[in-house]
């Protein structure tokens, strides 16, 4: 009864019929009645008071009851206030008006109930723009609150949730187990690993969500609030993190080296062999398959020896004419053949004098090169083609491989003794197939180095780089970065597995199928087997338009050579 507590017991009775009320008469001729009749208080300034069943129970002043009513809202509307933490500061009008503790005027009032409001509006579009997924059910486990986060794996309208029972977000695979039913059956909060559809790729990923019961005065549930998050993104933020804190991976390299960045041990293990061997004057072998970094890692020791302010002379065994190798390598004198320069030219050994000579793919170096290498290694002296002064050389030699070298030392192609004169100190790189912890990393790398080339805001959705995580990658870390470019390029945003050209999450390797078997289906003569793998290997890697640069990189020649292979396999001329 709302105003009980003011009604006047009442003095005359009304007998209801089904049209109201009806004549009215003396409480005394109708002893018994409990009638009155409703029209005595239509012109009137007195109010009819009812119990909670309808039934008249006293009469009260009109200018009494309105401030009755006025009270009682002003009292439950007091208690919501006592409760609430206003959002923003002592200005905030709604949080001094909780502050004055006295109403007196409808304005008080009305003031108090456009603060909640707004206070009400703000945490709600807290709620709405979380970047956790949110879900509310009453406690009968019926929808009556989802955010955006919630929606978006979906792609449903929020419409589509309203009095939606949990149970049909089984039923409609969009998530399961549902948990709400979990938590009303318990009583209690449940944390749970649920798998959430994504709609749009039709893929599951893994979600942790946590539903909590909220109960009511009588100690019923009356709301279950659910909150989850998608554990793959959580996971991409946190190894970003930590990666980002890592030292020396994602610290600025040292002058003349690159930086270097991974996660997992196999790679961190080969730079900590790399700065030991960088202490001392030995020499380093490398291997690896091509793209995994054997490049970077030989800057790296350069970059971090006591001869980091001398040359680091890079070569590559593959890109230089074996005819011309010889006079580059070791210089040539005035006359030494038709053409030489009048003085003579030095050798790429005389100019890493004092600093460090890189030699990658050592395994092509022709034999009788490899046996004037070993000398000079032994003897620490060159002599100019043409030429008959031996020159002392102080050179630190790198070298690196993508073949087998035993391989190679068994079919008699490399020389043993100079093999075991490279290999003093191995490193080996893991292709990046069997360190997949490095490839996120490598992709926010990738990402700030080509937006900040591109001045794009590409980004990978978690999605994406799980799928990039099980991609065989048979170019290693260099096609990786060939790819986040490109994708870099292309978009601007978010970039999700369905937005991959070229193949169905993976199946086929990005950029191209240049993962793809060789199949052989008849049996044919050796070199016409090889010049059909070498058309099919140029075709495959000039697919997406790169230049001959690039597809020289990517199939580990000489630009020379790729741009030539163009011509006769893609352009066809001979």
């Amino acid at each position: 009864m709302l105003y009980g507590e003011i009604a006047e017991p009442l003095r005359s009775a009304v007998v209801l019929d089904g049209d109201g009320v009806t004549d009215a008469a003396p409480a005394a001729s109708r002893k018994g009645s409990d009638t009155v009749d409703l029209r005595d208080f239509e012109q009137s300034e007195t109010l009819l008071v009812t119990d909670a069943d309808g039934l008249p129970v006293g009469t009260a002043r009109k200018q009494r009851a309105a401030e009755a009513f006025l009270e009682e809202i002003m009292g439950r509307l007091s208690n919501i206030a006592e409760h609430m933490e206003p959002l923003g500061g002592d200005d905030y009008a709604g949080n001094l008006i909780f502050r004055r503790g006295s109403y007196n005027t409808a304005e008080d009032i009305c003031g108090l109930i456009d603060a909640i409001a707004e206070n009400n509006a703000k945490l709600l579009k807290i709620l709405k723009f979380s970047s956790d997924s949110i879900f509310v059910a009453d406690g009968k486990g019926v929808a009556i609150f989802v955010n955006n986060a919630f929606t978006k794996p979906s792609g449903a309208a929020k419409s589509y949730f309203n009095n939606l029972k949990v149970e049909e977000l089984e039923i409609r695979s969009l998530v399961r187990p549902a948990i709400t039913p979990m938590v009303i059956r318990a009583g209690k909060s449940i944390t749970i690993m649920q798998q959430v559809t994504d709609k749009k790729t039709g893929l599951e990923a893994p979600w942790l969500v946590t539903g909590v019961p909220i109960f009511d005065g009588n100690g019923a549930i009356e709301m279950v609030v659910t909150n989850a998050k998608n554990v793959e993104e959580y996971e991409r933020l946190k190894r970003y993190v930590e990666n980002a804190n890592k030292e020396p991976f994602e610290q600025p390299a040292p002058p003349g080296s690159n930086k270097i960045v991974c996660f997992g041990g196999q790679m961190r293990a080969a730079v900590e062999m790399a700065e030991k061997a960088a202490e001392t004057d030995c020499t380093v072998l490398i291997t690896g398959e091509s793209g995994t970094g054997k490049g970077l890692l030989a800057r790296h020791i350069h970059a971090h020896s006591e001869r980091r302010g001398k040359s680091l002379v890079e070569v590559n065994c593959n890109s230089i004419p074996e005819t011309l190798f010889e006079s580059e390598f070791f210089g040539y004198e005035t006359g030494a053949f038709t053409g030489a320069k009048t003085g003579g030219k030095p050798g790429l050994l005389e100019i890493a004098h004092g600093g460090t000579m890189f030699l990658d793919e050592i395994g092509d170096m022709a034999l009788p090169l490899q046996a004037k290498l070993l000398k000079v290694l032994q003897d620490k002296r060159v002599t100019r083609v043409g030429g008959l002064k031996e020159i002392e050389v102080d050179v630190r030699i790198i070298a690196a491989t993508n073949h087998s070298l035993s391989n190679l030392m068994d079919t008699g192609a490399f020389r043993i003794d100079l093999y075991y004169r490279l290999n003093m100190f191995p490193i080996h790189i893991a292709p990046l197939r069997e360190r997949q912890d490095d490839i996120p990393a490598l992709i926010d790398h990738f990402l700030r180095l080509y937006n900040a080339k591109h001045g794009k805001r590409t980004l990978f959705s978690g999605a994406l780089i799980s799928d990039m995580r099980e991609w065989p990658w048979p170019g290693n870390v260099r096609q990786l970065e060939y790819f986040v470019e490109r994708m870099v390029i292309l978009h601007n945003g978010e970039i999700a597995p369905g937005d991959i050209p070229g193949g169905e999450h993976g199946r086929t390797t990005p950029g191209g199928q240049l993962g793809a078997d060789i199949t052989i289906r008849k049996l044919m003569p050796l070199k016409d087997a090889l010049d059909e793998t070498e058309r099919k290997l140029f075709v495959l890697a000039a697919e997406s338009g790169r230049s001959s640069y690039e597809i020289a990189k990517i199939l580990d020649t000489s630009q020379t050579n790729a741009y030539r292979k163009i011509k006769k396999y893609i352009n066809g001329n001979t």
